[in-house]
């Protein structure tokens, strides 16, 4: 985020995040002269999401525009791989106490 000289935000990003394609140029966005009040629930949002704002602005625009990036077969194959990735094993019974114990 930039602030300018007359105090307004405005929020400029470059997308990192290379299409499954292979394709590895990214366009960059500028948004200027975006609400503050806008801007908050945009980074409420993201931080909701747990993702960055760019990353969040990036996940608006593809379901507007009916754009998918990421396939579901390139989801599912990044949670097998961050589960085997994982330290943490949890037992079925753990594991609906901690669904539990977010629920309540």
């Amino acid at each position: 985020m930039v602030v300018s000289k007359r105090g307004r935000k405005r929020v400029i990003y470059q997308s990192t995040m290379a299409i499954s394609r292979g394709e590895s140029h990214m366009a960059n966005l500028t948004v200027k002269k975006l609400p503050d009040d806008l801007y908050e629930k945009l980074k409420e949002q993201a931080h909701a999401h747990r993702r960055s704002i760019a990353a969040e602005t990036t996940v608006i625009l593809e379901r507007a525009l009916g754009e998918r990036l990421t396939t579901e077969f390139d989801v599912f194959h990044r949670a097998a791989r961050l589960r085997g990735d994982s330290r943490v094993y949890l037992t079925e019974n753990e594991l609906a106490e901690a669904v539990r114990h977010g629920r309540s």
